[in-house]
């Protein structure tokens, strides 16, 4: 028997409407990151992801705020990317402290990124900042200032692994370690996954950091003083996926860290705990958000 269906064009609106959707779930997001030397040096991470393009400035001297928002319909508009990531102002400071005449004020550096913001919000791309790894340039605290101020995702990659003994006023680029560009790259990848979810919740997780009175181990709920533990929080978003909550602050945290017995554990603002004495102790951590994640409970034992 031959059947016959009724097709409309709402049956049909509504077909490829949730095709659409689930196309635009599946497909990661056109990515530009555009900036200084920094940026540009971070070649890995983009050779391994084919979604970002890396529009960085090679030359040191060069990738200041000005440049780079003189590029940016050229190297970002004209991609038409979902999502820029900016990253500016080390080169900025550099010329304030090189060269008094021709300096970079705060005003002018804000003029600049808010040119390069004005023009992504033009084009309908999400704007994320990206604050400086070095942690050496004040300009990070204008970024983060100003996109609190304007409701822009902020991202700090303060504290990711730098070289030392290398000045940035003594003429030499100054890049993050390779291990520094990894942890960057997770923490980009991270954020650039949740920009546009809500967190719902979370759960945490922690790793035995080997020493002398242990060897490393994850997800550990029975210790002996002299240990050392690091939390991360995991956040359940929106969407059902769950992602490790890597990005902090201006101060280098992420959320807010308690022990309810700091004389068994403390745990610093960065979710690094130290085991003390014999005991037990309830670990706690609160999202930026005010979202409170679930609970671990630590027993602290003797050491044999």
């Amino acid at each position: 028997m031959t059947r016959h269906y009724k097709v409309t064009l709402a049956s049909l609106a509504l077909f490829f409407s949730a095709f659409a959707s689930a196309t635009a779930a599946t497909t990661p997001p056109k990515v530009v990151f555009i900036g200084d030397w920094i940026t540009y040096n971070w070649g890995n991470a983009f050779a391994a992801n084919p979604n970002w393009i890396n529009q960085g400035s090679p030359n040191y001297e060069s990738g200041n705020s000005g440049e780079t928002a003189a590029r940016f319909q050229a190297n970002v508009v004209s991609l038409h990317p979902a999502i820029v990531h900016i990253m500016v102002g080390i080169a900025d400071e550099e010329e304030d402290v090189g060269d008094a005449l021709s300096a970079l004020t705060t005003p002018n550096f804000l003029a600049n990124l808010n040119t390069m913001v004005q023009e992504a919000k033009a084009a309908n791309i999400q704007v994320i900042l990206g604050m400086e790894p070095s942690g050496v340039s004040p300009e990070n605290a204008v970024i983060a200032a100003y996109g609190a101020a304007n409701y822009i995702p902020v991202v700090s990659y303060e504290g990711v692994q730098m070289p030392t003994n290398v000045d940035l006023y003594s003429g030499e680029a100054y890049f993050p370690t390779a291990s520094g560009y990894s942890q960057m790259t997770q923490i980009a990848e991270n954020v650039i996954s949740t920009v546009n979810l809500t967190l719902k919740g979370g759960y945490l997780q922690n790793r035995q950091l080997a020493n002398g009175s242990g060897a490393a181990e994850t997800n550990v709920n029975t210790v002996v003083p002299g240990l050392v533990i690091q939390f991360t929080p995991m956040g359940e978003y929106s969407d059902g996926s769950v992602h490790p909550m890597l990005n902090t602050n201006l101060q280098g945290a992420s959320g807010t860290w308690t022990s309810s017995n700091p004389l068994v554990m403390y745990i610093s603002p960065t979710g690094l705990a130290n085991v003390l004495t014999p005991g037990t102790t309830i670990i706690r951590y609160t999202a930026l958000n005010g979202m409170a994640f679930s609970e671990w409970i630590m027993c602290v034992v003797p050491g044999m």
